[in-house]
């Protein structure tokens, strides 16, 4: 039999010459997110009988010695890369362009630079993102919380530039911050909208999340009994919301909840929809929410069980959602609705029945066979499933 290597990844950076070994298979594919690649490795690999799946690729003409750098790695006036070319996978932070003087090329995923310096006289830069930033800013390349933790680490005077987000909540910090002239540049400001009015000239904000007064914060909530000690009465999701059945009693606790992104209840609580609940989105199920993250599996025994005790579920999947072989058009009886951010593998004489059930797919129904080959279970093919791939 023929050997095949099949190579799922999220990034492949394919920079020097593949092993020996590689030339053992008839075929090699490479499903990726991204492929960062030199013109000689992939002239090679063409040969080779190679083909790339991927939704980018960047073929690098690369001369002289390679320097990888960190991601986060600074390139001051006393950085000496001559004749080098220089890959940093993550962010580059370039304070002098003396210190890229003489290289062959560059290839960054971003790079960071004050305003004022010019890098045109610079060739063969490579970089998915160019990002300036005011010369006397303090450079900052995550997110921010503004609280008593962080004001010790704050320079007075001083304005920084956050690439990321700045969630800014607490008046007393926020009044210790002006104090201390300290401003802030960031790509998105979360503040309650009293503290933004009386704090705005603090913030330079790309995007702007207004709170209202009163209300506890959370990213994502699945509710229970807890969540109402945990946030007050009033509730801001900035993510999604999710009620299971027997949980939803839990609703009466509060005055109103704000939903940034979906409300997932189900159907009895549709009236709390009109009273309390303000949601972007909302998706509202009958019977029993099950739901997951990564690959789903439904099975014969599952879907018998819930016709027995005379339940139906509601299927929420975000990647796959597999129906097993054994499972009949009877059982998908115990189905009341599916949703599914990804794909649906079932066998193709169930098809028509799940599609009758479908709320929302974004993505793609395919047959289990099919399905297989996609997810990697093929016979007589060697597989690598990895975030970063390289070599």
């Amino acid at each position: 039999m023929a050997k095949k290597l099949k190579i799922n990844t999220g990034q492949a950076i394919l920079i020097k010459n593949p092993p020996e070994a590689y030339s053992e298979y008839e075929s090699i594919k490479f499903n990726a997110g991204s492929v960062l690649i030199s013109r000689q490795v992939y002239d090679t690999l063409i040969r080779m009988n190679v083909s790339f799946n991927t939704g980018q690729i960047n073929i690098l003409d690369i001369e002289g010695e390679v320097v990888e750098l960190p991601g986060g790695s600074v390139v001051d006036q006393s950085s000496n890369y001559q004749g080098c070319y220089i890959i940093c996978e993550g962010n580059l932070i370039v304070t002098n362009k003396d210190g890229l003087q003489g290289i062959t090329g560059l290839y960054a995923n971003r790079i960071f630079y004050p305003q004022s310096l010019d890098l045109s006289s610079l060739k063969g830069i490579v970089a998915a993102n160019r990002i300036t930033y005011e010369d006397d800013a303090v450079l900052w390349l995550k997110n921010m919380i503004l609280d008593e933790n962080m004001i010790p680490s704050l320079e007075k005077e001083a304005l920084y530039w956050v690439h990321g987000s700045i969630s800014a909540l607490k008046r007393e910090v926020l009044e210790e911050i002006s104090q201390k002239s300290i401003r802030f540049h960031c790509k998105s400001l979360t503040i309650y909208q009293s503290l933004f009015e009386e704090y705005s000239h603090l913030f330079q904000a790309e995007k702007l999340k207004l709170i209202p007064d009163g209300y506890g914060i959370a990213q994502d909530v699945l509710l229970d009994a807890n969540t109402f000690y945990l946030y007050g009465e009033k509730l801001f999701v900035k993510g999604d919301l999710t009620v299971q059945k027997d949980q939803a009693v839990h609703l009466k606790n509060f005055t109103s909840i704000i939903v940034k992104g979906t409300a997932t209840l189900p159907s009895s609580a549709a009236s709390d929809c009109e009273n309390k609940i303000k949601a972007e989105d909302y998706d509202l199920y009958q019977g029993l929410l099950k739901e997951g993250n990564g690959k789903v599996i439904i099975d014969h025994e599952i879907l018998q069980y819930a016709l027995n005790q005379e339940i139906e579920y509601a299927l929420r999947a975000n990647g796959e959602l597999l129906f097993k072989e054994n499972i009949t058009l009877a059982d998908l009886e115990a189905i009341s609705s599916i949703g599914c951010n990804g794909v649906i593998s079932a066998s193709r004489k169930l098809h028509g029945a799940l599609e009758a059930k479908i709320k929302y797919l974004n993505g793609v129904i395919v047959n289990l066979d099919d399905a297989k080959s996609l997810m990697g279970d093929e016979t007589g093919v060697t597989q690598i499933n990895t975030g970063l791939f390289r070599f």
